[in-house]
């Protein structure tokens, strides 16, 4: 295993690497000292809904995504035997409690004892947004106006509560409010506006937000273009396990530097991300292993790779089982494999035309499957319509014979 990253001779580097890792001790401490807190307040033995207000509020407080805060609710449940209904009835004896509203939007949003409710997920959120003044509930009441979850879908609403959420210095708000800026939801373009909003969340130890830094200052948008720094923030939200900032390291130090000896260091970073059971970072080492960037060439490690990343739902890894069963590489030849892999990929809801016409071409010829021209003819003309112009020829020689085909 190489090291997370190289001496350089640059002041500026050392600098940025001295600080990363001051950053990454830092937060790492915090974090363990909020999880040993949530801990020895569940072994206190509160009230039941007392012990999951605490796992809500300190999800929240590592800026967990909602499904890790929902396994981490029913880890809890499963372990101390507790029946869901019961959280909610004792959530209810507690609904004059204001601490407690978004809790309850929570547990309407995800049907936690109850059928899901979205009215009432909005309703509690927005108790909780407007008279609290949460700015957990303030990012929560944005989703659901951005989504349009029980209530009208408004653009302009999600921003305001966005911003709101970020004025009281929630990173999640922040970020949210960034995209809106950056991308123009609810409001005007303003990249300026979005740099700043994702640096303030990136402080606070939202791993995302060092992410989205880490892309603006590699860019140069709305700031100067300083690969160092983007480089620190991307290795400080990588050391915080964001598969995505091992990946943009990756893809940096493999294809960016135009220095060979970096790609093994690209390779490691795709391997880390790989390992945490990102289904892109499965897809890229898959494919350094298949053309020996950063890494020996061998077809066996890349199928097994291939193969983890199709199996999580990557379209572009089943793109290329099909592939590789079809050539035997890495594999025992499989036509009917090949087929199934490519069909699978041409059902995503973006596929790539270049699948399609290979589904196309299974049934035409036929290979892995029983010859079918009407099919070959519908899979064809679905990638020319996606751009393939490839396929045209295919559909010229099936119309040529005259077949009573629509």
């Amino acid at each position: 295993m190489q090291l997370l990253f190289q001496a350089k001779n640059k002041s500026s580097t050392f600098l940025c690497t001295l600080t990363e890792l001051i950053r990454k001790h830092q937060q790492t401490m915090i974090n363990s000292l909020k999880l040993k807190s949530l801990n020895i307040y569940l072994l206190l033995q509160p009230s039941k809904i007392d012990q999951i207000l605490a796992i809500w509020n300190t999800g929240c407080d590592l800026f967990e995504d909602d499904d890790d805060i929902l396994i981490r609710i029913d880890n809890w449940l499963r372990k101390n035997q507790i029946d869901t209904s019961s959280i909610f009835e004792q959530a209810l004896q507690k609904q004059d409690h204001l601490e407690y509203a978004s809790l309850l939007g929570f547990i309407y949003q995800y049907g936690i004892g109850v059928r899901i409710h979205r009215e009432k997920a909005f309703q509690w959120y927005e108790v909780s947004a407007k008279i609290g003044n949460d700015a957990v509930a303030q990012t929560q009441l944005a989703w659901c106006y951005d989504k349009g979850f029980g209530t009208p879908q408004s653009k302009e609403l999600a921003f305001y509560w966005y911003a709101k959420s970020a004025e009281g210095g929630y990173a999640i708000g922040l970020v949210n409010a960034g995209h809106c800026y950056n991308d123009g939801i609810g409001t005007e373009v303003d990249q300026e506006k979005a740099f700043l909003a994702y640096e303030k969340s990136a402080k606070l130890g939202y791993t995302n937000a060092q992410v989205y830094l880490g892309n603006y200052l590699l860019q140069g948008i709305s700031t100067s273009k300083n690969v160092d720094k983007a480089l620190a923030w991307y290795r400080i939200s990588a050391y915080g396990g964001n598969v995505q900032a091992m990946i943009q390291l990756g893809d940096y130090y493999m294809y960016n530097t135009g220095e060979e000896k970096d790609k093994p260091e690209g390779f490691e970073w795709f391997h880390q991300a790989a390992e945490k059971g990102s289904s892109e970072g499965q897809l890229c080492v898959g494919y350094c292993y298949y053309h020996g960037n950063g890494v020996l060439k061998d077809y066996k490690s890349a199928f097994k790779w291939f193969l983890k990343s199709a199996n999580g739902g990557n379209p572009v890894a089943k793109n290329w089982m099909g592939l590789l069963y079809l050539e035997g590489i890495g594999i025992k030849k499989d036509l009917k494999k090949s087929f199934y892999w490519w069909q699978k990929a041409a059902k995503c809801s973006l596929p790539q035309s270049s699948v399609q016409h290979s589904v196309g071409l299974c049934y035409h010829l036929p290979r892995g499957v029983n010859k079918d021209l009407h099919l070959a003819l519908y899979w064809h003309r679905k990638a020319y319509e996606n751009g393939n112009e490839n396929c045209l020829d295919d559909i010229q020689e099936i119309l040529k014979n005259r077949l009573d085909i629509d």
